[in-house]
């Protein structure tokens, strides 16, 4: 009897070692990668986005991994709010109208992102292990995009909704007349949208980019791109924006469009730095109106 005690004693010491060591291996509800093969190819990009809801700045840098599937899979991503590294260049209060914060010339707003490189090797330090201060991207190999939610002022002005130039991006709507266009400047051109009638009262909410079903694989997962109402935009541009077509989305009324780029590269940055929400550093120009939302996504680089 002793010894079978002690044999079943053994055994069920044995079994909870098991269970242990199985509960040791299942990923915690902070785990944000999913197990990948090291065959798989895989690209990385980062995102920033931008709200004024509620009378608050929330600004949140993402930087993300994705497999080349059709549509692609997301099978991991970094996150950080930054909004406490954001200031206003005069160094008081943003003015908001409701959800909206109103920009009329006299200032602009400067937040920090975080380096590209590093953010994407922690998820896993064998991704990008050879360091350059820069990539050559191409266009349709991964998703470029901008979108925002504005009432763009009467005005005849460029409207730079985010300078990020420096890392390798910019987007304006740049306003004549009772006309606006999408514009996302690139280091070796300009992504253009025709021109859209502006709403003035209601304001509107547009998409600009390429590569369709990264775009719409992101929103799935993270819904940034909701202040789209329009439940067809996904479908337009995963069918339309490929390759070195790109395409272009307006509400309200919908105005779709898509054209092909004028370049097949452009450079990013791989390392972090400023961002200037308002203003373009190069031209001096401010935006002029409110701005509820802002979202933009430079490019990717394969791992």
């Amino acid at each position: 009897m002793q010894t079978a005690s002690r044999r079943g004693f053994r055994r069920a010491t044995a079994l909870a070692a098991l269970v242990a060591l199985a509960l040791a291996l299942v990923p915690g509800p902070t785990a944000r990668a999913r197990p990948t093969t090291q065959a798989q190819p895989l690209w990385s990009a980062w995102a920033l986005s931008a709200d004024f809801a509620g009378g608050q700045l929330k600004v949140l840098y993402k930087a993300y991994i994705a497999t080349y599937d059709n549509p692609p899979i997301i099978v991991g991503a970094y996150d950080e709010e930054i909004t406490d590294t954001c200031v206003t260049s005069t160094g008081g209060p943003i003015s908001f109208a409701g959800d909206y914060a109103v920009f009329d010339g006299s200032y602009y707003i400067t937040c920090t992102v975080p380096s590209w490189r590093d953010s994407v090797r922690s998820l896993n330090a064998n991704y990008w292990p050879v360091y350059t201060p820069t990539i050559v991207a191409t266009v349709g190999d991964g998703p470029v995009w901008a979108a925002a939610d504005v009432v763009l002022d009467p005005v005849m002005s460029n409207n730079p909704v985010l300078d990020a130039s420096d890392l390798g991006l910019a987007f304006n709507l740049p306003r004549n007349g009772g006309n606006a266009r999408a514009v996302l400047s690139l280091s070796n051109g300009n992504l253009t949208s025709p021109n859209w009638a502006t709403n003035d009262v209601a304001g509107n909410r547009m998409l600009i980019g390429t590569f369709g079903p990264g775009i719409s694989a992101f929103h799935k997962s993270y819904g940034w791109l909701s202040f789209l109402n329009h439940a067809n935009w996904q479908n337009y541009f995963s069918t339309n924006a490929n390759g070195l077509v790109f395409a272009s989305w307006v509400e309200s009324p919908v105005r779709r469009d898509w054209r092909v780029a004028p370049f097949a590269s452009y450079t990013l940055a791989t390392g972090g730095g400023e961002v200037t929400i308002g203003y373009n550093q190069s031209t001096g120009s401010y935006f002029r109106g409110k701005i509820r939302s802002i979202r933009v996504d430079p490019g990717s680089q394969g791992l």
